[in-house]
């Protein structure tokens, strides 16, 4: 109760002329309300793992992208620099290996100071991190009350960390302590943890912390924004050569170190690497790692919402390794580059996709736009992926006809009724009517004329269904059985039977005949030239594997 009562005293400034007073005066001080606040305050404290960023892999475990609501690395304190330990130490809580989390003699040296017009924290590192867990609790449940209450300054927040700073160190060893607060707390505007920030700053693993990059980064947890050594470069100068005047009285560090600590600039130890979150960091992958994004939040194996999906992707640490195939990726993006580069004068845009038969895995998806927001200087930049529904990325409106690409799965369904490729058919354009049709999955719709043409004349007359293919004759396929077209199935039932094995879902677009204009020239053979597309929308398959946390 003694220390409850150095708490009230120091926050309510009971010691004004410093620190005197009888210990029948400390009983009187304390208020029975403050007293039963502090016995009724639970004594159990749970250590929870803090936000940490997600990576998103390929399949040869090269980094696509990753994502963070804060950017942090956890490692254990083996992998933390002995000179980073030792400066946290000093210039936070210097008695924090005497101590039992409560340290009596700094709140009195607080109290002591503030009293007489100067500023000194009295929490120990072992308060200071469980406030941080608390804040982090806040931030993960989403609980802007959790996290207001933390950081409100109020007695009731200090009585509730002195309980559980108490609790803390008698579950956990020192070492479990000092390694937990050096990864949660901050150590930059936008860094959280030593590893991520000594990556940020200096570009290489806390591990190799120096004596004055560890100083620098001790200086930091204070006030972040405001030792900024990229903004403030001065401010953090004078911070750090203070971290290191307590280093050195402290006997963490000799008088040589000290001196050449002193004499190093900022300058010589920055070697700033900005990390970048999201999709947009993943090049010319950039729709597929928004395909995978939009797999997580959409499907119920990594949350029972689309807010915990989130949740988990931007704070759960999760190495999430795919079926891309970097290679691959590199060869579809030369392709579409070398066909229609992006930003072309036509404006027309292409995607192409890859994927493994057999498996239905997507080794590449690439297309001729730039990932991100249309501006003055980039205005064909989107995020819709033209390759995918809307919950991976497409457009809003279930994304975009597959074109010719369903051919195959006609053919197929061709093929497993018996029939042969050596089957000739009659490839010259014609007028289909309403009564050419037999839609069983809508009896009642009954499409307009329609009259499908070849892209090239000299498809026009008589060719095998193995040619029709092959060149990728719009009216063969139309006319290739009066009683089941390859294309516009007068049974579409069949068809879709076909496609959902493989993963193609049926959308609510109605039956249509629908071709496109004749593409541009291509430089392609023309056995690869793409041809115009026929309606109907179909999803890629799906493109991850179960992810794993780090």
């Amino acid at each position: 109760m003694l220390l409850v009562f150095l708490l009230l005293s120091g926050a309510g400034g009971v010691l004004a002329a410093g620190f005197a007073m009888p210990a029948v005066g400390v009983a009187s001080a304390i208020t029975n309300a403050s007293a039963q606040l502090f016995d009724e305050l639970p004594d159990d404290f749970n250590v929870l793992e803090p936000s940490q960023v997600s990576v998103i892999k390929a399949s040869d475990g090269s980094q696509i992208a990753q994502f963070y609501a804060e950017n942090r690395i956890v490692v254990s304190l083996d992998d933390i620099s002995p000179n980073m330990q030792n400066a946290i130490v000093a210039v936070e809580d210097q008695r924090f290996y005497q101590h039992k989390g409560i340290d009596p003699a700094g709140i009195v040296r607080a109290v002591v100071s503030n009293a007489n017009g100067g500023s000194q924290g009295a929490s120990t590192l072992t308060q200071q991190y469980v406030r941080n867990v608390l804040i982090e609790a806040g931030l993960q449940n989403d609980d802007d009350a959790a996290v207001a209450a933390a950081k409100a300054p109020t007695v009731a927040r200090k009585l509730r960390e002195i309980k559980y700073a108490l609790t803390l160190e008698q579950k956990y060893s020192k070492q479990q302590i000092l390694e937990g607060y050096l990864n949660i707390a901050s150590f930059g505007p936008s860094t959280y943890g030593v590893e991520a920030s000594a990556q940020h700053y200096f570009s290489h693993s806390a591990k190799d912390l120096s004596v004055a990059e560890a100083a620098l980064l001790a200086g930091l947890t204070n006030a972040p924004g405001m030792y900024d050594p990229v903004q403030y470069p001065d401010k953090a100068k004078t911070r750090m050569d203070w971290v290191l005047q307590k280093m050195y009285e402290e006997e963490f560090i000799t008088a040589e170190e000290y001196q050449a600590g002193l004499d190093t600039q900022i300058t010589d130890l920055l070697k700033v690497t900005d990390s970048v979150g999201g999709c947009g960091a993943a090049g010319s992958a950039a729709y597929f790692c928004e395909y995978v994004v939009g797999e997580i939040e959409n499907s119920d194996i990594f949350g029972d919402t689309e807010a915990e999906r989130r949740q988990l992707l931007l704070r759960g640490g999760l190495e999430i390794t795919t079926t891309l195939d970097p290679a691959k990726q590199k060869n579809a993006n030369d392709t579409i580059q070398a066909y229609v580069p992006t930003g072309d004068p036509s404006n027309v845009k292409t995607a192409l996709v890859s994927i493994e038969p057999g498996t239905g895995r997507i080794l590449a998806m690439a297309q001729n736009t730039n990932y991100g927001d249309a501006t003055g200087s980039d205005p064909t930049a989107t995020q819709i992926s033209y390759s995918a529904d809307y919950l991976h990325g497409g457009m809003e409106s279930n994304g975009f006809q597959p074109g010719s690409a369903f051919k195959t799965f006609a053919l197929a369904e061709w093929y497993q009724e018996g029939r042969s490729g050596y089957t000739v058919t009659n490839t010259t354009p014609r007028t289909f009517y309403s009564s050419d049709w037999n839609i069983s999955c809508d009896p009642d719709f009954h499409p307009e004329a329609w009259a499908p043409k070849n892209a090239d004349a000299s498809e026009n007359g008589r060719h095998t269904v193995i040619d029709n293919t092959a060149m990728s004759i719009n009216v063969g396929y139309a006319r290739c059985s009066p009683r089941w077209m390859c294309v516009a199935s007068p049974s579409w039932r069949p068809i879709w039977a076909l496609l959902r094995p493989v993963g193609i879902r049926s959308t609510p677009i109605r039956p249509s005949c629908s071709v496109a204009p004749r593409p541009r020239p291509s430089p392609w053979p023309t056995p690869m030239r793409p041809s115009p597309p026929t309606a109907c929308t179909a999803p890629p398959l799906p493109s991850t594997r179960s992810p794993t946390r780090r």
